[in-house]
């Protein structure tokens, strides 16, 4: 009698409606969508990786490792908002960091990657340093269900204001990296007990220069990682093009080797807590059952020269400026794998789109990398790369390919062409070679088809020159 009771109720229960499924079965549901985390160093140049072991460990190795990712605009903030936005400067807006065609108030809000997810029904949280010139008084952007971003004294090692929940408030005795770590372990945690797909934006300020006291200085450590590579020098001493002045950097002084030896070695263990941080990120989400469901990438807004080119900055047309790096961790990801096709920061924003199941309600121009990571689908034959300045709208544009570098000035008029497979260190000038004169005249129409194209035309326009 008790077998049949107990077989009558199971009976009953299979036929209750899936509405009445208790609430805590929803996070099984959600799951099927991954989480996406996507992690932003300012500054930091591929090489920079070596010195970051955790990073190369559990996502380099777990992963895929670019070794042509470039940042198609190296210089903060439109390198940001092409991340956002998955537009070139030309359709997004915004050009420099500061001026009428740059800063946060040249982009719109309401077209990124946040507000597409969001839109799919994912959880958004953004941490960290946010576009140049926002201060807070825009308040929460569109898009992000957590809008945690750095305001005042953003630059600062500590002592920083952060707004929390539409509010600002001062960090006092965390350290700027520090602090961006525990943020992202508590959206993690947060988002996890949601039950519901997230998509988690971690901006950390390393290795950029930071400001103590009013004082430009190199990135300032943490306390437990001064003192860290006491003998370590930098790569740019190898370079022949280190202190080598070109027709860019003509008015440049000599770089002094000992101000690259402090300024290099502080970058590197400013990016010490970074790879803190980034194994911490991974710890969290596999103690809450979302690692194996989890997206992660790694990598930065620009490059940085340490004395190439004379030069000690970026936003240049050199591989200093606009080689970065980017892993990538997660689901179908191949292990331990390095990919050498050309892609571009426009690509990340696609890429999301594409692992969210979410659309645009705005033309891209980028493309999804998903076929290039899982599958080493053919790259891009010709990207767009550009800067422009203060007081105008374009300082330089041009295109770069597997094998060369074309760029124009555009207020001088004066061409750069490198052929870097037989000039690595791009040491000499091509453009008035008639050998290359063919060459020449391909790049120039592949510049006049990137420069002013939209959506579907970038990815058309970028096939053709490898």
């Amino acid at each position: 009698m008790r077998t049949k009771v107990i077989r009558v109720v199971l009976v009953a229960l299979a036929t209750i409606p899936l509405a009445f499924v208790p609430r805590q079965t929803a996070p099984a549901v959600a799951a099927t969508r991954p989480n996406i985390l996507l992690i932003v160093t300012d500054d930091m140049r591929a090489s920079d990786l070596r010195w970051m072991p955790e990073t190369r460990r559990l996502l380099g190795e777990r992963g895929v490792t670019m070794k042509n990712f470039l940042s198609n605009h190296p210089l903060c903030c439109p390198a940001r908002a092409e991340i956002l936005s998955g537009q070139y400067a030309q359709n997004n807006g915004v050009h420099h960091n500061k001026g009428p065609w740059g800063g946060f108030h040249a982009s719109n809000p309401n077209h990124n990657v946040a507000v597409w997810l969001q839109q799919a029904g994912y959880k958004t949280a953004f941490v960290g340093k946010y576009l140049n010139k926002y201060y807070g008084k825009d308040g929460v952007q569109p898009g992000w269900t957590q809008f945690n971003p750095t305001t005042a004294k953003q630059y600062s090692p500590y002592g920083f204001s952060a707004l929390y929940d539409g509010h600002e408030r001062v960090v006092k005795d965390v350290y700027t990296g520090d602090w961006v770590r525990q943020q992202t372990n508590r959206y993690i945690r947060q988002f996890s007990a949601s039950g519901k797909p997230f998509f988690i934006y971690a901006s950390q300020l390393a290795p950029h220069g930071m400001n103590v006291d009013g004082t430009w200085v190199p990135p300032v450590p943490a306390p437990r990682h001064r003192g860290y590579f006491p003998h370590v020098r930098p790569v740019s001493f190898k370079s022949p093009a280190f202190d080598k002045k070109s027709w860019i950097t003509r008015a440049a002084g000599r770089v002094r080797r000992d101000r690259m030896v402090t300024l290099n070695r502080a970058r590197l263990q400013a990016l010490q807590a970074v790879d803190e941080a980034n194994a911490s990120a991974i710890r969290t989400l596999k103690r809450l059952g979302q690692l194996d469901n989890t997206y992660i990438f790694f990598t930065s807004d620009n490059g940085l020269h340490l004395g190439e080119h004379r030069h000690v900055g970026k936003a240049l047309p050199y591989e200093e400026s606009l080689k970065i790096p980017l892993l990538v961790r997660g689901p179908s990801i191949p292990r331990g794998v390095h990919r050498r096709q050309m892609t571009e920061h426009i690509d990340l924003a696609p890429t999301f789109l594409e692992l969210a199941g979410a659309r645009a309600d705005v033309q891209v121009d980028g493309t999804s990398l998903l076929p290039v990571l899982r599958r080493n689908a053919r790259g891009y034959g010709t990207v767009l790369v550009q800067s422009g300045s203060e007081v105008a709208p374009w300082e330089w544009r041009g295109v770069r390919t597997p094998r060369y570098t074309f760029v124009r000035y555009v207020e001088e008029g004066h061409v750069l062409l490198f052929d870097r497979k037989k000039d690595p260190y791009e040491l000499r000038n091509v453009a008035g070679m008639p050998e290359y004169a063919a060459t020449r005249a391909r790049l120039e129409v592949r510049l006049k088809a990137l420069e002013n194209c939209l959506g579907a035309d970038c990815r058309a326009a970028s096939r053709g020159v490898r």
